[in-house]
């Protein structure tokens, strides 16, 4: 048996530091990991399910971190998920800007209305 937090842990700082792109974490449900992970500001975890969850993470979220369940999926399901969002790129819509802007406000302490209203949003 493993602690997810401690897997979550390196993968989520080797993101931020740069030293990988993206990272992909499987624990029985997905749930661990991306509560982990995204405990690390800078870290954008998504526990994704399917191939829909996964491109709209990385389209809509740009998603850095992706979560999965080894328990709930099959193989062949997760390395669907895993493809489609390794090859889905951000799509730097304003409204997903606006979005990730609001996220960093929350990782700052700060309310993310006051950040979508100051920018007009």
């Amino acid at each position: 048996m493993c602690d997810c937090p401690d897997f979550a842990y390196v993968a989520g700082t080797a993101v931020v530091r740069k030293e990988v792109d993206t990272a992909v974490l499987l624990c029985t449900t997905g749930v661990g990991m991306s509560m982990s992970a995204n405990k690390i500001k800078g870290v954008r975890a998504a526990r994704c399910c399917d191939e829909f969850d996964a491109q709209a993470a990385r389209v809509q979220f740009d998603a850095n971190v992706l979560c999965l369940s080894g328990e709930m999926l099959g193989e062949n399901e997760l390395k669907r998920i895993v493809e489609v969002w390794l090859n889905t790129a951000y799509e730097h819509r304003e409204r997903s800007q606006r979005l990730l802007r609001e996220i960093e406000a929350i990782e700052a302490g700060c309310d993310p209305r006051q950040v979508a209203h100051a920018t007009g949003s």
